[in-house]
């Protein structure tokens, strides 16, 4: 960051003294993320996100596994009553609807 200052003249002359001065407060970014404390605040926003991230994902994956079991339980019933009903009952049995 650089600023100019204007020294006062210590005469009523037009001549004035002009002083570049260099400011050193910037901070490197190898400076930065040499602090501890940068460091760990940075490795727990990656595990936050990172875990958030997996049990978002393992949420998914529970998920749809239970809609293909569902499904797949859905298809097996289907199957069942399909072959049960091709069978001729008489008016007292009653059938068995579950797959052996």
């Amino acid at each position: 960051m650089t600023t100019w200052w204007r020294l006062p003249s210590s005469s009523q002359t037009a001549t004035c003294c002009v002083v570049f001065v260099q400011h050193d407060d910037m901070v490197e970014v190898a400076e930065f993320f040499s602090n501890g404390y940068v460091l760990s605040l940075l490795l727990f926003l990656v595990l936050v996100i990172m875990n958030t991230l997996l049990q978002a994902g393992n949420f998914l994956m529970i998920r749809e596994g239970v809609r293909l079991r569902g499904a797949l339980q859905v298809i097996s019933n289907l199957l069942c009553l399909s072959a049960g009903f091709t069978e001729t009952f008489s008016a007292r049995e009653v059938p068995s609807l579950m797959c052996s």
